[in-house]
């Protein structure tokens, strides 16, 4: 598992950080109030460095059953912890740091560009239910190259079984045409593109005729559903994100029965929006 694509043992959380800090790979570590943890690799002052700051897992709320949360704890760490670029099946803090301070070493060999690296992840709590509960993650920083990055994965759950909902899971199988037509239409408004204009002469990597794909990265909340394409997804870099949101009049008509309560205005919406 890569990024392109929390709660550890605390006694073996420490236990990583205490043997990076004396082999001389971090510069400073501290722990914040929140629980995030704050670390640079390499010396600082002068450079290199990676400045890293990678949030604890958010509280889970409720109304998720505690085998839901179990579930959910465990696959959020592995996104919080996902290496740039290195294939494994078991995420973790130690991993992504030896990456980041083996790639450091590299670039600092073959560039004489300034290397003040940072990588920041954190986790937070869309909305949650007793039927779905969704997360936003953000990674974003600097890592070399001609810039940055700043991407976002959502993820909405069964808040009792811990599944992880897919658009089919969400969508009545006679209504993904119909959820692809108000998706795209929404992408183009938000992106100021004709209807007589194919997205491939917009700039975005869709060729004519193709639908825009829907993908997995999408949150259910009480407003609607949310669907996140980030930079290199459908479109280069200099065109950014695209966020595009469905308010809960258009999708609840498409939506699965068991789901109709979500978008009800009894709904219960957790933490901020």
């Amino acid at each position: 598992m890569s990024w392109r694509g929390g709660q550890v043992v605390l006694g073996n959380y420490f236990a990583v950080l205490t043997v990076l800090f004396l082999s001389g790979c971090f510069g400073s570590i501290s722990f914040g109030g929140s629980g995030s943890v704050k670390t640079s690799i390499g010396s600082c002052s002068p450079e290199p460095c990676v400045v890293v700051d990678i949030s604890r897992l958010p509280e889970i709320p409720d109304s998720v059953s505690k085998d839901a949360k179990r579930i959910i704890e465990t696959e959020l760490r592995q996104v919080l912890y996902a290496p740039l670029d290195v294939d494994t099946t078991n995420p973790s803090q130690e991993v992504l740091l030896k990456e980041l301070e083996a790639r450091l070493r590299e670039y600092d060999q073959v560039s004489d560009a300034e290397l003040n690296w940072s990588l920041t992840r954190t986790a937070r709590v869309l909305y949650s239910d007793l039927k779905v509960v969704s997360f936003e993650v953000t990674n974003k920083g600097y890592l070399g190259g001609a810039h940055g990055f700043n991407d976002r994965t959502l993820i909405t759950y069964d808040s009792q079984t811990g599944h992880r909902l897919g658009v089919a899971d969400v969508v009545n199988d006679s209504s993904q045409k119909v959820l692809n037509r108000v998706v795209e239409l929404e992408f183009r408004r938000i992106r100021s593109i004709r209807a007589d204009q194919s997205l491939q002469d917009a700039g975005f990597f869709i060729l004519p005729g193709q639908e825009l794909p829907l993908g997995e990265n999408f949150a259910l909340t009480s407003d609607g559903l949310e669907i996140q394409y980030n930079p290199y997804e459908v479109a280069p870099y200099a065109l950014g994100e695209t966020r595009v949101h469905v308010p809960r009049e258009a999708i609840a008509p498409l939506v699965k029965a068991e789901l109709q309560g979500v978008f009800s205005s009894s709904a219960t919406q957790a933490l901020s929006r």
